[in-house]
């Protein structure tokens, strides 16, 4: 949760933090840009200006992306879980919409990931 521009306004830094803390709360539940904006008091288009100012990352990244770094704990911590279960459980609305999203971040298959040795993980997590 750090936020990169510290010349960000002080009511601009609280609402960040105040919807970040809410998504994740809440990363498999509505985490659209309308809510977010919502939670911040801001229309859509400011809110995301103020965000991806603050944040370096647009809400629809920084949402991917931590879903993407829970799925990829799970896939480790939960081995008996199945790649479509943990999709699921961390906010992917399809197999497919996860798995082009997890190669595209990690450069590797979730399946290929889950049979890595865990000493070789480093190379591949951010």
């Amino acid at each position: 949760m750090h936020i990169h521009d510290h010349n960000i306004k002080p009511e601009y830094r609280q609402a960040v933090m105040k919807v970040q803390n809410y998504i994740n709360l809440n990363l498999t539940g509505d985490v659209s840009l309308e809510t977010l904006a919502s939670i911040a008091n801001y229309s859509p288009f400011h809110f995301q200006k103020i965000f991806t100012e603050a944040i370096q990352e647009t809400p629809k990244q920084y949402v991917i992306r931590l879903r993407l770094e829970r799925a990829a704990h799970f896939i480790k911590l939960f081995p008996d879980l199945s790649i479509s279960e943990i999709a699921r459980g961390c906010g992917f609305s399809s197999d497919s919409i996860f798995s082009r999203a997890f190669k595209n971040y990690y450069g590797i298959s979730a399946d290929k990931f889950r049979k890595l040795p865990v000493n070789k993980i480093d190379g591949i997590i951010r």
